[in-house]
């Protein structure tokens, strides 16, 4: 696997960090990092920083979503290309969320499942900042198991009407398109009769509420009220959702934003302890190139996931591997950060610069990054189940299907184990 970054590689980073370090989008970056949560001038308590601004500039000149093809937005690139922008934009503090949802993991998705005449009316926007997508999966009462889902679609003359509630979702409140996963066929058992739809926002009977949360993002619960869609919103075949979703799973658990994410944090660790006045002590140096070392391998196999998707051959279990690994290596330096920096003032510092009010924010986005996209433990069931069947014949979709059960299994064994 080589990871040496050609010409035309370099020169697009190059590209990406001059528009970060330029005027307009610096300042946007500026205030961005500096609002203290929740408290923007002119805006509800609730309020995120809005970077939408930053987004459309990015979007403007094709660099939200450069893997795409250009008819939708793109700039027809790699897989790798689109994973070196997104590392960028997490090195300056672009908040990622909404390139991760919109573009990484629904605009992929898309682009994988749906027909070219919903992706030339869905893509284009998403792809120029100009609209942002959201992910209506986790329910109350299921979480992350996605075999308990209890919302429905119900077959109209037209389409679908849809019902249900939605829990922890992220950005509600400024997406356009909500992608959910609900119930066509309740009595086909608990992991099949699923499909998704892609639901427009200002839809009638879709009311959206903010949660409590310590996290600076703010997360929403959606109800869907007798929600109306049209045929034209179902992504994929009728009742295809299970297979759909694992293979979604591996477009969201690359690792790279998980890791882009620890590494940034790691990056302003190492400078504000290069900034002490005292030289810092063996130990310290000692733990900060561990995690150093670490994170390496985080991005390791997070370009090893990407390498497969590029290749046109997806790994669920490496993908579950790099998840697991990223997420909880960028939790381990959000730690280290809060110990290291406790007795240190985390404001802002008097030149308009962030300071170290990133690390209060780290303490707090931290363990949600273990439990996105499916909990730590959930990964190591996955990855258990499947290397225990290694050695069985070639798996079709059906296997796959009883594989993903096996594994939520486990994963909620191993947490009624760990609570216990």
């Amino acid at each position: 696997m080589d990871f040496g970054l050609t010409d035309a590689q370099l020169a697009l980073r190059e590209e990406v960090r001059d528009l970060l370090r330029g005027t307009e989008v610096g300042a946007q970056l500026r205030r961005i990092a500096t609002a203290l949560p929740h408290t923007e001038p002119g805006t509800e308590p609730g309020t995120e920083p809005d970077a939408s601004a930053v987004y459309r500039a990015l979007g403007e000149r094709r660099l939200l979503a450069v893997d795409w093809p250009a008819r939708f937005g793109g700039r027809d690139l790699s897989k790798v290309d689109a994973m070196l922008v997104a590392e960028e934009l997490a090195a300056a503090g672009v908040p990622d969320t909404q390139h991760v949802n919109s573009v990484q993991i629904v605009g992929n998705f898309l682009l994988e499942v749906a027909t070219e005449a919903q992706n030339l009316r869905w893509l284009p926007d998403l792809a120029a900042g100009r609209a942002f997508a959201a992910v209506l999966f986790s329910e109350p009462g299921t979480g992350s198991d996605l075999s308990g889902l209890t919302t429905t679609a119900a077959r109209t003359a037209t389409g679908y009407h849809i019902t249900g509630r939605k829990r922890y979702v992220l950005k509600a409140r400024s997406a356009r398109h909500l992608l959910c996963a609900a119930r066509t066929d309740p009595d086909a058992g608990r992991y099949r009769g699923l499909s998704l739809f892609l639901i427009p926002a200002a839809s009638a009977g879709l009311t959206v509420r903010t949660l409590p949360t310590v996290a600076d993002e703010q997360f929403h619960e959606v109800e869907l009220a007798g929600v109306e869609v049209g045929a034209g919103d179902r992504v994929g075949a009728e009742g295809a959702g299970w297979s759909l979703i694992n293979r979604m799973m591996v477009l969201e658990r690359t690792g790279v934003d998980y890791h882009a994410k620890g590494r940034g944090w790691f990056e302003r660790l190492l400078r504000a302890v290069a900034e002490r006045p005292e030289r810092p002590d063996g130990g310290l140096l000692e733990r900060i190139g561990r995690h150093g070392a670490t994170l390496t391998g985080s991005q390791l196999l997070s370009r090893a996931v990407v390498s497969g998707l590029a290749a046109g051959e997806p790994d669920e279990t490496l993908a579950a591997m790099a998840k697991w690994h990223a997420s909880e290596a960028a939790a381990a330096v959000a730690e280290l950060a809060t110990e290291e920096l406790a007795a240190e003032e985390f404001g802002a510092d008097e030149l308009g610069g962030e300071g170290l009010v990133w690390v209060d924010a780290a303490y707090r986005e931290a363990p949600g990054l273990t439990l996105s996209a499916g909990s730590s433990e959930m990964m190591l069931a996955l990855i258990a189940g499947s290397r225990l069947g290694a050695a069985a014949p070639a798996r079709g979709r059906e296997d796959l299907v009883i594989s993903e059960e096996r594994a939520e299994s486990g994963a909620r064994k191993a947490a009624a184990t760990d609570g216990a």
